[in-house]
C-alpha cells in the first residue's frame, strides 16, 4: 500500500484537572525529522514524544505542537520587598530631582514583580504524561490514517 508523505492529525485527551491537545503535521522528507513545540513544563517529555513519533512514522518532516491546560486555583500575594524598592526609587526621584505628586495604588500594582501568583496547579506529573501520551497517540492515528487515504488516492491516479 502506498502512503502519502503529507498529513495532519489532531488529538486531545483529558485527565483529572488536565487537558492536552496535540497537532501533528507531516510533509515529505527523505528521513524522519521530528520537531516538537511544547510548554516549558513538558520539556522533560520531549525525547519520549520523539520516540513515540518515530515508532509510528518512518519518514517525513514532522512538526508536533503540544498544548496543555490545567485547572488552577489562583491566589496572589504582594511582594513587599519590591514595593519598598519602587517606593525608595520614587523618594529619590522626589528628593533629588524635584518630582512631585502621589502614586496611586493601582499604578504600583501594575509594576512588574509586585504581585506574586500563588496558584495551586492540579494534576501530578504522571497524570500529565499519561494525558499527553493519549493525545499524541490519537493525533498519530489520525495522521497515519490521512496518509493512507491520500496514498490510496495517489495509487488510483497512477
Amino acid at each position: 500500500m502506498i502512503k502519502s508523505m503529507t498529513g495532519f492529525g489532531r488529538g486531545s485527551a483529558e485527565g483529572d484537572h488536565v487537558k492536552a491537545t496535540v497537532e501533528i503535521r507531516a510533509v515529505n522528507n527523505r528521513h524522519l525529522d521530528v520537531h516538537v513545540r511544547l510548554p516549558q513544563e513538558l520539556a522533560s517529555m520531549e525525547i519520549a514524544i520523539k520516540k513515540q513519533v518515530a515508532a509510528a512514522l518512518k519518514r517525513g518532516r514532522v512538526d508536533a505542537t503540544i498544548g496543555l491546560e490545567r485547572a488552577t486555583t489562583s491566589s496572589y500575594s504582594v511582594n513587599r520587598e519590591a514595593v519598598r524598592s519602587y517606593l525608595d526609587a520614587l523618594k529619590v526621584l522626589k528628593d533629588e530631582f524635584g518630582f512631585s505628586g502621589d502614586v496611586p495604588a493601582e499604578a504600583v500594582l501594575r509594576l512588574p514583580g509586585i504581585l506574586q501568583s500563588g496558584s495551586e496547579t492540579a494534576g501530578t506529573e504522571s497524570d500529565v504524561a499519561l494525558v499527553v501520551t493519549e493525545a499524541l497517540t490519537a493525533a498519530l492515528v489520525e495522521l497515519v490514517a490521512m496518509r493512507a487515504v491520500e496514498g490510496a488516492e495517489l495509487a488510483a491516479e497512477m
